[in-house]
């Protein structure tokens, strides 16, 4: 038994070994972050894409760079 996302199982539940339980009214959440290699310096891209992200995780959340 175990908790872990539906698309990590679905594969496997296609194939018929293991059952998806849903679990309803459980409130989980899910915490996602931002990697980058720390001996490479960002290019601009990639440090817009940053800005971009956590400006929307800091508008919808309340949490993330403000």
């Amino acid at each position: 038994i175990s908790f872990i996302s539906r698309l990590a199982a679905e594969g496997r539940a296609r194939a018929g070994t293991v059952s998806l339980v849903r679990l309803q009214g459980a409130p989980f959440t899910r915490h996602l972050y931002l990697v980058h290699l720390q001996s490479r310096p960002l290019t601009r891209p990639a440090a817009a894409f940053i800005d971009f992200t956590a400006g929307r995780a800091a508008r919808y959340t309340g949490t993330g760079k403000k």
